[in-house]
């Protein structure tokens, strides 16, 4: 039997692979009850291109 998180996360690596054969710009938000950040990656993930923020 397959449990949920199990099922999660063969969903979380499937969603992984398909993102990193797009090779395309990924946006990552962070949210807090106080504040909302944002960063923009380069598609292989090693540089920040852009990021904001509500604090900024």
């Amino acid at each position: 039997m397959v449990n949920k998180e199990q099922r999660r996360g063969r969903r979380k690596q499937a969603i992984r692979q398909r993102i990193n054969r797009l090779y395309v710009h990924r946006l990552c938000v962070h949210r807090t009850p106080r504040h909302i950040y944002a960063q923009i990656f380069t598609p292989d993930g090693i540089k920040v291109l852009a990021s904001a923020s509500t604090v900024e």
